[in-house]
């Protein structure tokens, strides 16, 4: 009894924070030595016997959570009890123990409860209006299990008792760890909702979770503003490349100079007219220099002497070859779609020039309108593929939904109508997919249509074997510097360092050809 004096004594030397400090570890070790009076513990608000603090602290949050009302006076209450009961605990002490005790305990109370005053739990809470609510919640009972399907746990401390905030089932924590975003009506609202907890079905039932396509964004206004300029800049191009097709129409529409009668020998030779109507269209564009062009500007295929000469586009003046040129007839009318008997002449045309002046003036030729209509092979195999694909993307939700209600029906009778319905559908699913793999397959073995794309594919490939020789070559570095070998790291490192180079330098290229 002696030591219990000694132990609860205090000097008057002592600072106020050292005997306050003292006196509460000799409170708390009075609290864990005889705990089996706080055993049943009971809520402050609605006396509900509670076995453990958590569970305690646990029903607080979420029967009482949302309720501003007597709070801090709930709170309070609970502090005096668990004071009354450490009380009847000492009360087989000494007297003198005893007067010490009450009167620390006494002093710790008031402490507390100014210090809990002035936090104002009830302001706090009206200050939080942001909240959502739990009048659907389930209510707890003593052999409460999981609502997931398939899972048969007690709620209790072990596996947790969670309500989903959307439906208001409990659940055990594993299942009930998902967050999705609720208003104050328990509603989903991706905008403004706060995060709360929910279990798996109403995680997944919420809208937009099965949107295979995302989120979609509108570019329509950019695109339009762009084309808006695009068509500005090519209306103005074709006025000019359609002023030159007329000055050649009136140049090859002029007859030539009569020839006098009785001297045939006054009559210029044909190289002379050649060449004077050469230097006639010369004189409406420049022509190009042929003699520093070696690769066609438009499909970068080289030039030859014989295989592939070289030809001056009359429009704009650059050399091109003859696959990408072809001859237009002249009319003195361009604007009107009449027959090739009113043609005064042909003259050699780059695609490209052709495409702008006959799109801006709306000329019907009949080579132009013929060109225009022979789509390339791999245009008509993509439109097939296209096809394909949005059947397969209509087919597979149906398909899935199918599954899903033939395994909750249970059905595996063939002869029935949903069965033989969904045997159906997987066929035309099967038969598309195999027309996709198909098409897809031809697409990749066209042939490369010129040089520029060959090339294009050779450098690729490049780039591709050496970005393989490169993760390699890391890996290498990290395995050697795991073992220590500073020299063959430096060694590796240059060598990656070369790779990187010569990566850059191929990617370059590459940009070059777009």
């Amino acid at each position: 009894m002696s030591s219990l004096s000694d132990n609860t004594s205090f000097s008057s030397s002592s600072t106020p924070s050292t005997s306050f400090l003292a006196t509460n570890s000799h409170r708390e070790s009075l609290i864990f030595d005889d705990s089996s009076s706080l055993q049943q513990l009971e809520c402050p608000i609605c006396n509900e016997t509670m076995i453990s603090l958590r569970q305690l602290n646990q029903h607080l949050d979420d029967l009482h959570g949302d309720t501003s009302v007597d709070q801090k006076d709930g709170i309070l209450n609970w502090f005096k009890n668990a004071q009354s009961t450490i009380g009847k605990q000492l009360s087989k002490t000494t007297p003198l123990a005893k007067n010490k005790l009450s009167s620390i305990s006494k002093d710790l109370s008031q402490t507390v409860i100014s210090k809990f005053s002035e936090l104002d739990v009830g302001a706090v809470l009206d200050e939080q209006p942001d909240y959502v609510t739990k009048a659907h919640w389930q209510k707890e009972s003593e052999h409460d299990c999981c609502s997931s399907a398939g899972c048969d746990k007690m709620l209790n401390l072990k596996h947790g008792r969670q309500n989903c905030r959307k439906c208001g089932k409990l659940f055990c924590d594993s299942h009930c760890q998902l967050q999705m975003r609720l208003n104050k009506q328990a509603q989903h609202d991706p905008v403004d909702g706060l995060w709360c907890r929910a279990c798996e079905d109403c995680y997944q039932s919420r809208e937009g979770y099965l949107d295979t396509r995302g989120v979609v964004r509108t570019h329509t206004a950019a695109f339009v503003k762009a084309r808006h300029k695009g068509l500005e800049k090519a209306h103005l191009e074709g006025n000019r490349l359609e002023k030159r097709l007329e000055k050649l129409a009136r140049l090859y529409a002029t007859p030539a100079k009569p020839v006098i009668s009785g001297n045939p020998s006054l009559t210029p030779p044909l190289p002379t007219l050649k060449h004077r109507r050469r230097a006639s269209e010369q004189s409406i564009v420049k022509w190009e220099d042929d003699a520093s062009v070696t690769n066609c500007p438009i499909c970068g295929n080289s030039f030859g002497k014989i295989t592939n000469r070289k030809h001056h586009c009359r429009l704009c003046g650059r050399v091109i070859c003859e696959k990408c040129s072809s001859k237009v007839s002249l009319n003195l009318n361009n604007c009107s779609s009449e027959s090739e008997q009113d043609s005064v002449g042909e003259v050699r045309v780059c695609r490209e020039c052709r495409t702008a002046v006959f799109r801006h003036v709306k000329i019907s030729r009949k080579e132009y309108n013929d060109e225009i209509a022979k789509q390339p092979h791999i245009v008509l195999l993509y439109q097939k593929l296209t096809k394909i694909r949005f059947a397969i993307d209509a087919t597979l939700p149906k398909f899935q939904d199918m599954l899903d209600m033939l395994q909750n029906k249970e059905i595996v009778n063939q002869t029935h109508a949903d069965y033989q319905l969904a045997a159906r559908t997987r066929k035309e699913l099967l038969e598309n997919f195999a027309q996709f793999d198909s098409i897809s397959k031809k697409i990749n073995a066209l042939p490369k249509a010129n040089d520029s794309e060959k090339r294009e594919e050779k450098i690729r490939q490049q780039v591709a074997v050496l970005v393989e020789q490169k993760k390699l070559v890391e890996g290498y570095i990290q395995e050697a510097s795991k073992k220590r070998k500073i020299d063959d790291v430096k060694t590796l490192k240059a060598s990656l360092d070369e790779l990187e180079i010569e990566i850059n330098k191929k990617k370059k290229e590459l940009g070059e050809l777009w």
